[in-house]
């Protein structure tokens, strides 16, 4: 019963879409049977394949339902192989973070820069030693915002650690006491706050851990940089989009 009523649903998200309406009615059942929330559908460039973004990131299933395909997708026709997969995960990301960026912890540089995204969590100590050094990122022109990833989902501690953050009055110093292991008391009463939402976001978007940089073309980097590491890595990230 649990798996119509998950097909039904797929089904009635694909209804008048043209390329989803492609995938047979087998796929649709086998997706819906494998909790695969599916948000977008498209061309890819396998062909006899979809390219879905789902919930859980980014696959591609064959027109039959018969083949599922997880991994990085290359682009080998050119001498610099473009991974077409994280091309569009970035696409994504940028896309998603413009939408919560209101609602963002932010630390910003007084002579911004760069501008990161980081997907933290506060039972994460990487996570706090990337905040200890705050100062350092700012002085060299590197804005930080931040995004609740707490790892063990809505049922962990840190996910209630995060939404105190959210819903603190003064959210930076909240978030500072929070990072390097503050009472809980210092935080304010429950709010609505969207650690759920950036929770599922960041799952969409491919990331497993913490902390998780996301530059401002998409571009993804797992675990924690130093200021003057992550300086040198925007400084070529600049370089290869201006090129």
């Amino acid at each position: 019963m649990r798996m119509e009523k998950l097909a039904l649903l797929l089904s009635v998200f694909l209804t008048g879409n043209s390329l989803a309406a492609s995938l047979s009615e087998f796929a649709t059942q086998r997706l819906a049977a494998m909790n695969l929330q599916v948000e977008e559908v498209s061309e890819s460039t396998i062909p006899g394949f979809m390219q879905i973004v789902t919930g859980q990131g980014l696959f591609y299933v064959s027109n039959d339902g018969k083949q599922l395909l997880q991994g990085n997708l290359y682009n080998i026709e050119s001498e610099n192989p473009v991974n077409l997969t994280e091309q569009k995960l970035s696409e994504l990301r940028v896309a998603g973070i413009n939408k919560l960026e209101p609602g963002l912890v932010t630390f910003p540089a007084k002579d911004e820069k760069y501008r990161i995204s980081v997907f933290t969590d506060t039972s994460c100590g990487y996570c706090g030693k990337l905040h200890q050094e705050m100062q350092g990122y700012n002085d060299l022109g590197i804005s930080v915002q931040y995004l609740a990833f707490p790892r063990g989902g809505s049922r962990s501690p840190a996910f209630q650690d995060l939404a105190g953050v959210w819903c603190a009055k003064d959210q930076q110093a909240a978030m500072t006491t929070m990072q390097a292991g503050g009472s809980k008391a210092e935080q304010q009463p429950m709010c609505q706050a969207p650690i759920e939402e950036h929770y599922q976001f960041g799952l969409r978007s491919g990331v497993n851990s913490t902390p998780t940089i996301v530059l401002e073309n998409g571009m993804m980097l797992p675990g924690y940089r130093n200021p003057q590491e992550l300086l040198a890595l925007l400084k070529r990230a600049q370089l290869a989009e201006g090129s």
